[in-house]
């Protein structure tokens, strides 16, 4: 179906009860009704109603949405972020035990992990490249050997 706008692929036209209410006799009218009862009668009209709401907003959101700003989202609140960086922290406090308590390969462990994952977690400490064997954070405790290094900025 479509309309004369040709940028307009559908919309809402007249609801069909509202249709029968005008080529109905009001006799026929009450019998349809009795017929269909109230709640789908009701139900109907509603959902009608709602299709005509969406359909304005989403030619509203067309019309003024090149507009806004796109691509633009929200950043999580600052104690979600909290959360995840604290229990990020508590990820690599257990890896530093794992790899000072055992044999298991301390690099291996690293490699897992984004040094932008890593230096997100660890806040103002940053993650570098460079040729320390091992990895090391403002507090200065040995972490696992990797060929990165926790720099404090």
């Amino acid at each position: 179906m479509h309309s004369p706008d040709e940028n307009q692929l559908w919309c809402p036209g007249q609801s069909l009860w509202s249709l029968i209410t005008e080529h109905v006799s009001e006799s026929e009218l009450l019998k349809i009704h009795a017929a269909l009862g109230d709640p789908l009668v009701d139900m109907y009209t509603e959902v009608h109603s709602e299709v005509k709401m969406w359909h304005k907003k989403w030619q509203e959101t067309l019309c003024y949405g090149s507009h806004r700003l796109q691509g633009s989202r929200l950043s999580d609140p600052p104690v979600v972020k909290e959360l995840v960086r604290a229990e990020a922290k508590m990820l690599l406090e257990t890896l530093k035990g794992r790899a000072c308590n055992s044999e298991i390969d301390s690099e291996e462990l690293l490699l897992q992990y984004k040094p932008e994952t890593l230096s997100y977690v660890l806040g103002h400490q940053e993650i570098v490249y460079g040729r320390s064997s091992n990895l090391q954070t403002a507090d200065n405790f040995n972490r696992f050997g990797h060929r990165l290094r926790l720099d404090s900025s």
